[in-house]
């Protein structure tokens, strides 16, 4: 059992990790633990094998092993934690970069909607209010342009498209209405 946990320590740990505990499990207390273990597999062929160890020495050299494998087991948790922190600082930075991200995009969207609603209701806004000041209908329901003697081609001067273009029309200063 212990085999397979120390394969697959081996597979996951990082090479300093490694190294540290090798060399913490080198040294007479790991020797005198395996010296006992040896002793208390030997006991069921050799009896008299048990009486080599007491209970007292056993409980001695377990605890010295406890401690020792407790101070691995305090290092390889502070390198856990440690790389448990970055990938929470990691994760916790990119889930802000996402909101604030959002956020920005919110309210870009929302600016233009806000500029098109804005572009679309004034001109409304203004047909009503010509309406309400008793200006009448539009110059579109009027008959426009044409009603008021001008083509809608003309331009503010009143010249048609011909003339701007030097073709044939009314003489300049003249709108097309007085020729």
């Amino acid at each position: 059992m212990q085999e397979a946990q120390a394969q697959i320590f081996a597979r996951n740990a990082l090479p300093d990790q490694i190294e540290a505990v090798e060399s913490a499990l080198k040294g007479p207390v790991v020797d005198e633990v395996a010296r006992m273990r040896a002793v208390g597999t030997a006991a069921p062929f050799d009896a008299a094998a048990v009486h080599k160890v007491s209970g007292t020495q056993w409980f001695d050299a377990a605890t010295r092993n406890i401690d020792l494998l407790k101070t691995i087991e305090d290092r390889l948790a502070g390198d856990f934690l440690r790389v448990a922190r970055g990938a929470s600082d990691q994760a916790r930075w990119g889930f802000w970069s996402v909101v604030l991200i959002f956020l920005a995009m919110l309210a870009i969207t929302l600016g233009l909607a806000i500029v098109i609603a804005v572009s679309n209701t004034r001109p409304i806004a203004n047909l009503v209010k010509d309406e309400r000041a008793g200006k009448g209908e539009s110059r579109h329901r009027r008959g426009g342009d044409r009603a008021q003697g001008r083509d809608r081609r003309d331009g503010p001067d009143g010249r048609g498209v011909r003339q701007r273009r030097g073709g044939e029309g009314p003489p300049r200063g003249t709108s097309r209405a007085a020729a």
